[in-house]
């Protein structure tokens, strides 16, 4: 995880966006790319009991620290149980 934290730092950097006065907006771009990916693994979880992601997984592993986030938030959603 650390290992793509440091490349898209570095294309962060190479845009040169606090010149263009881009950063807010470009990071507003990312949260919500990674809450649209969470949203669309909470979705098919809500509406179908097929696992998309086995335990081990790297992305299993990340879903289940969202599920967790907030006193338990999302996992506490009406779901089929994968």
């Amino acid at each position: 995880m650390r290992a793509r934290r440091g490349i898209a730092q570095r294309y962060i950097d190479r845009l040169d966006l606090d010149k263009k006065g881009l950063r807010p907006l470009f990071s507003l771009s990312l949260f919500s790319l990674f809450l649209v990916s969470f949203g669309s693994f909470q979705w098919a979880r809500a509406v179908s009991p097929v696992a998309l992601v086995e335990a081990g997984d790297p992305v299993f592993d990340w879903r289940e620290r969202l599920l967790d986030a907030f006193g338990g938030f999302a996992r506490n959603a009406r779901h089929f149980g994968a």
